[in-house]
């Protein structure tokens, strides 16, 4: 158990996650928005236009626009994601528990969360290549495509991966020890 000064650093910290999470959700709220309107206007031949979107919906701009949206969409739910794991995990630390078995799966999905979101940006970065391959650069401007792997998603996945392990193993230890007399 926790002194009271760290519980209440505790409660800060998950103030600013439970912000944070209510945040990611307006940001998914607001790429989801944004891809129904640009869908309509592309439908509509691009003579509608969207206060929410800067560009016109031709058929020129979509290969410019619609990676994008695909990229918001997925990052925003991944950092949804994030969020919500790590909500549950600061309520176990604010209540003075943070070593129940649960944290160590919740490490795991975000660890999971982190390598998904690294695996999608490669995916998003093939299909904009591939577009760009099949119909050219887009009117509204040329498309940047990097393919270089980010080693700190992939660090930071597998330090998640070793902490999940290190509360799992916490969480065994605290109940043996809770056993002995």
């Amino acid at each position: 158990m926790g002194t009271q000064k760290d519980r209440s650093l505790a409660s800060i910290l998950k103030l600013g996650i439970d912000i944070g999470w209510g945040l990611a959700w307006l940001a998914l709220a607001g790429v989801a928005l944004a891809c129904l309107l640009y869908a309509a206007a592309m439908a509509s031949g691009g003579a509608m236009r969207s206060p929410f979107l800067h560009a016109v919906a031709d058929r020129e701009s979509w290969q410019a626009i619609a990676p994008g949206l695909a990229v918001g969409v997925i990052y925003a739910g991944g950092v949804v994601i994030i969020f919500a794991q790590l909500r549950r995990i600061f309520s176990t630390l604010v209540e003075g528990d943070p070593f129940v078995p649960e944290n160590a799966g919740r490490l795991r999905k975000i660890a999971w969360a982190v390598i998904g979101l690294e695996l999608a940006r490669y995916a998003i970065q093939i299909a904009t290549a591939l577009i760009v391959t099949a119909f050219g650069q887009p009117a509204s401007g040329s498309l940047e495509i990097d393919f270089r792997p980010s080693l700190a998603a992939w660090a930071a996945a597998l330090v998640l991966f070793v902490l999940a392990q290190v509360f799992r193993e916490g969480a065994r230890l605290r109940q043996q020890d809770q056993l002995t007399i």
